[in-house]
């Protein structure tokens, strides 16, 4: 399967080629959105912030055809035949994004537990359901920038620009148009002292 389910093929097969044809197929088509993600460390799971602009004609709703912004953890690690596999997954459904337009979207990954965080990634994906169709399709992936929590402006450290960006959303919460996920470190959907406080207690460290 390739393209949460755009392509797909069962029975018994010659998975390299048919696979290989498939991804190729998926690498030629244009992409349907734009997508800039960063995650940090929060505990055992990872938090994704992902800032997505919706370049398909369609408004991708999850209501209306199920788009979702996925984060999927995987680790390098050889199990079996893989040097990589799959740790957690998470999905936060989109409430609206009409076409030509950019919202920013968090997603955690789930308990991370027992992972080598050394050797974890996460990829950031926005699928949707077309009409008509039973079958998902993607209409973009990303490798995710691993930084520390604080790192707001994704430069790996956390300084006064950090702590400033932050600050300049000061009293909003969700609704508002200065509001962003981004900043909102808490994840209580609003912008206070306490995620100021977040930022301030990373301050000077670096990934």
């Amino acid at each position: 399967m390739v393209d949460s389910g755009n392509q797909r093929n069962e029975g018994s097969v010659d998975c390299y080629h048919v696979y290989k044809r498939m991804v190729d197929a998926s690498l030629a088509r244009p992409a349907q959105a734009e997508i800039q993600a960063y995650c940090w460390r929060t505990g055992n799971p990872a938090v994704c912030y992902a800032q997505v602009t919706n370049l398909s004609p369609l408004t991708l709703s999850g209501s209306a055809n199920s788009a979702a912004v996925h984060a999927i953890a995987y680790e390098d690690a050889r199990v079996g035949v893989t040097d990589r596999f799959g740790r957690r997954a998470g999905m936060y459904e989109m409430p609206s994004l009409a076409p030509g337009a950019t919202g920013v979207f968090r997603v955690g990954t789930g308990n991370l537990s027992g992972t080598n965080w050394d050797g974890l990634h996460v990829v950031v994906l926005v699928d949707y359901r077309p009409p008509g169709s039973l079958a998902f399709d993607m209409l973009q992936a990303v490798s995710a920038f691993l930084t520390i929590r604080g790192d707001v402006d994704a430069d790996c450290d956390v300084d006064i620009a950090d702590i400033m960006q932050v600050a300049s959303h000061w009293g909003t919460r969700s609704g508002d148009a200065n509001y962003s996920r981004q900043y909102d470190l808490d994840g209580d959907w609003d912008i206070d002292v306490v995620d100021i406080m977040y930022a301030a207690a990373m301050w000077g460290q670096s990934c």
